[in-house]
Order: structure tokens, then C-alpha cells, then sequence
């Protein structure tokens, strides 16, 4: 379901939900995709509803984070993800959706730090990171291009690697 989500293959990401138990992380990745698809009140239900099973789990974290920004409340988003920045995560992909919920605040140091921090931990998909809504607030920045052009090295490297 990620795979596709992060190739930009919203409506493919969405064929193949039903392939999943429903969980609350199914339910907010469909929330999430058709937020990313421009349906950002038909996303409204499924985030509610992966709170609904998971108030207080990450992924109820976020879909509380992303009910918060569409409500105009950018406070309760923040205080969300700063919770759940401090969280020492093994992998670096949710530090990747806490800059991106920074992103949708505007906050740029905190959108910076995360990404820098997912880029660091593992997390380079460029192509993604060009491309993403999420950041579409912060995009203009040159710090934000500094960034992506650290992503891009390490994703080039990668691919030289592997390919």
C-alpha cells in the first residue's frame, strides 16, 4: 500500500485496500491518500475513524494531527507531533510523517529537523520528497532545496549502488 502511495499511484494504492484487514493504519493510509488526491473531506471519516480504534497509538496520533490542521488548529497539531518526535522510532519513515504534518503547519524548523533526520536515518526517496504535497508550504525555501539536494546525493548513491 506505501509502495504505491510514495510513487504517486494514489488510485492503484486505493484498489488495492481491501486486500488489507482493516486496521487503524489502513484506515488513515486511506485517509491520507485521498487527502493527497485533493479529497481532503471525504478524508475527514477515516481519520475519525482510526482514532476511533487507535486514540492514543501513533497512527491515532496522526490522524488526530491531520482532524487538527483541517480544523485550523495548528496548536494541537504540533503538540502531537512534538510528542511524537521525541519518540526514538527504529526506523526513519515515521520521522518522514511527522515533517511532512510540520510541513502542512508551515513550521520549517521542525519540518527541516525531521526530514534531515529521515534522511539520515535511511529515509532518501527523492522523487517522493519533490513531489509531496505536504510540503508544499515550506517549498520555497532554500533550506528546504539544500535538503532535497542531500536526498538526491544519497538516492543517486543508492542507485549507483544497486543498479
Amino acid at each position: 500500500m506505501m509502495t504505491y502511495t510514495f510513487a504517486g499511484k494514489f488510485e492503484q494504492t486505493l484498489s488495492i485496500f481491501n486486500n488489507f484487514k482493516e486496521s487503524p493504519f489502513t484506515i488513515y493510509q486511506y485517509g491520507y491518500t485521498i487527502y493527497q488526491m485533493g479529497r481532503k473531506k471525504e478524508s475527514i471519516d477515516y481519520f475519525e475513524r482510526s482514532v476511533e480504534l487507535d486514540s492514543e497509538g501513533m497512527t491515532g496520533q496522526f490522524s488526530k494531527a491531520m482532524l487538527a490542521i483541517m480544523e485550523g488548529n495548528k496548536d494541537e497539531a504540533r503538540i502531537l507531533m512534538e510528542k511524537l518526535e521525541n519518540y526514538e522510532f527504529k526506523d526513519a519513515e515515521p520521522y518522514y510523517f511527522i515533517a511532512q504534518i510540520y510541513g502542512l503547519l508551515n513550521d520549517k524548523p521542525a519540518c527541516y529537523r525531521c526530514l534531515r533526520r529521515t534522511i539520515e536515518g535511511g529515509f532518501f526517496n527523492y522523487s517522493l520528497m519533490t513531489r509531496d504535497i505536504f510540503f508544499d508550504p515550506v517549498r520555497d525555501d532554500p533550506e528546504f532545496d539544500k535538503i532535497l539536494e542531500d536526498a538526491k546525493e544519497k538516492h543517486l548513491a543508492f542507485k549507483k549502488k544497486l543498479f
